[in-house]
């Protein structure tokens, strides 16, 4: 039997603007039992509360024995993540962390 993995769209934009609204439904470790994905392909814009979001998360899934993915960010998101040294990205062709 395979584990469940959640699965989430990510927003156009991943700013202070719309950290609030995805922190009050990622960042409850009730939701962290099982390993996440996130789809960043309609996502064309970061800050750095966006990036916060994303590592904190990655660290409770990984407090948890979980794991966060992200799936097909463009090469500027990409680029951007890898500034930090993140390692959430879906491993493809092209990726800037392989």
């Amino acid at each position: 039997m395979s584990e469940s993995v959640v699965i989430s769209q990510l927003p156009e934009s991943l700013t202070i603007y719309e950290v609030q609204e995805l922190a009050s439904q990622w960042l409850d470790p009730e939701q962290w039992h099982t390993n996440w994905q996130l789809d960043a392909s309609q996502t064309c814009e970061i800050d750095s509360c966006g990036i916060q979001l994303l590592l904190f998360l990655q660290r409770g899934l990984s407090q948890q024995g979980h794991t966060l993915q992200v799936t097909g960010a463009d090469e500027s998101l990409t680029q951007a993540i890898a500034l930090i040294d993140a390692d959430f990205f879906a491993k493809s062709k092209g990726d800037v962390n392989e």
